[in-house]
């Protein structure tokens, strides 16, 4: 009977050792906006689970991060862009214990907007600034107010100072200023409200250079054209964290560039409006300093006053002359010549429009900045194959008092099918 018992004992404790708990739980609460891809979680022994909604799992002891990427909205126009919020990551998990991570999404400042960047009519050397309009605002046309008016600082003797502008892949503001020679960066968290913030971050040029241009490249890289010191200059993303006077990581030689822009095989455009003249560079030529001879030169003898250009999203490049909108086709870019436009469109009353710049949304319309009229307009794409002259499907009058200048123009987040501007 003895043994009996000893045995049943014996049994007994095996049995309560193999129904302990060996796991605890990991719990991850997902709050997002729709287009939410996937939420990852990453363990001990190279465990990997991707979730897209609210979960609770049970998991072996350790430390387990969870990890989200932003994500923008869909939209015809420009989309919301959501930066994930991630707390309570790392989690500790111990045997029987419940650990919580919370991922959320907090709107980007400035996202799912039109930037546009110039100077007040009323006195454009002391009212430099940038504006920006929603969505809902560019569907219609109207002279609504800007939701955000940025006043930057004063130029002495300066005239329009901004003459062009680029979103950085952390939604960034980046502002050429040609009359003070600087590249400079507005913060994101600036972006939401209006005011006179201070530049994050001011890459000073040389004297007399002229910064007329921007364009970031797919690696972060922030190329800055200075028209009269006829330099493409390359500062990698090191070098855009603090103010200064830093040595460009690369000088390319380039005559009187006016305008910058990345086609997307990674070549280089610049626009040497004065000669009318389009030089092309490839990578490679970009990699080091030098004065290379361009890969494509195309001349524009019977195009006056070339000013901006934009890539669409089939690789034609179009350009602003004055009153006029022309495209060249993606395979009039292959080899140096005259080429002619594929088309040509001209605004009505055309002797009274400047276009200073252009940009293509989402949906692949073509927006334009009309200093003339102190207007930014929408051309639809049935009527850029037009080869007349059309009449914009949206005019939105600038809200600001007094009119606005607007000299560049840039949709945020960058339009994902585009090159990089």
């Amino acid at each position: 009977m003895t043994k009996k018992i000893v045995l049943l004992a014996l049994v007994v404790g095996c049995s309560s050792s193999t129904t302990a708990p060996h796991t605890g739980s990991l719990k991850v609460t997902v709050d997002a906006p729709a287009g939410l891809d996937t939420v990852t979680i990453a363990g001990p022994g190279g465990f990997t689970k991707k979730i897209t909604s609210s979960t609770t799992l049970a998991v072996a002891p350790g430390s387990y991060t969870v990890a989200a990427t932003d994500i923008a909205s869909k939209d015809s126009i420009v989309g919301i862009v959501y930066d994930a919020v991630v707390t309570g990551s790392p989690a500790t998990i111990a045997v029987g214990a419940t650990a919580t991570v919370s991922v959320g999404f907090a709107v980007r400042p400035g996202s799912g907007a039109m930037w546009v960047v110039g100077a007040s009519a009323s006195a454009p050397n002391t009212a430099n600034g940038a504006i920006a309009y929603t969505v809902a605002q560019l569907r219609a046309s109207s002279s609504a107010r800007p939701t955000v008016h940025l006043a930057f600082p004063v130029t002495p003797g300066g005239n329009i100072d901004a003459n062009d502008v680029a979103i950085d892949g952390q939604g960034n503001l980046w502002v050429a200023n040609e009359n003070s020679n600087t590249a400079v960066e507005y913060g994101v968290s600036a972006l939401s409200a209006s005011g006179s913030p201070t530049p994050v971050v001011t890459l000073q040029q040389p004297a007399s250079s002229l910064t007329t241009s921007l364009a970031f490249d797919a690696n972060g890289d922030l190329w800055v054209a200075n028209g009269l010191g006829n330099a493409i200059v390359e500062f990698t993303p090191s070098q855009l964290t603090s103010s200064g006077s830093p040595t460009p990581a690369v000088t390319i030689t380039s005559e009187l560039p006016e305008a910058i822009r990345f086609d997307s095989h990674g070549n280089l455009w610049a626009l040497n409006s004065t000669d009318g003249l389009l030089y092309g560079y490839t990578p490679g030529q970009l990699a080091a300093s030098g004065q290379p001879v361009p890969s494509v030169t195309l001349s524009f003898d019977t195009i006056p006053a070339l000013y901006s250009m934009a890539f669409d999203a089939s690789g034609n490049l179009w350009l602003t002359a004055l009153a006029s909108l022309v495209e060249l086709s993606s395979s009039s870019l292959a080899t140096s010549g005259t080429p002619t436009p594929a088309v040509t469109l001209t605004l009505p009353n055309a002797d009274s429009y400047i276009i200073a710049s252009i940009a293509f949304d989402n949906g692949g319309d073509l927006w334009y900045s009309d200093i003339f009229h102190a207007t930014i307009a929408e051309l639809v794409p049935s009527q850029l194959a037009a080869t007349a002259k059309v009449t914009p499907t949206v005019a939105l009058a600038y809200g600001a008092t007094p009119l606005f200048y607007g000299t560049a123009i840039a949709f945020s987040p960058h339009t994902p099918a585009l090159p990089l501007h």
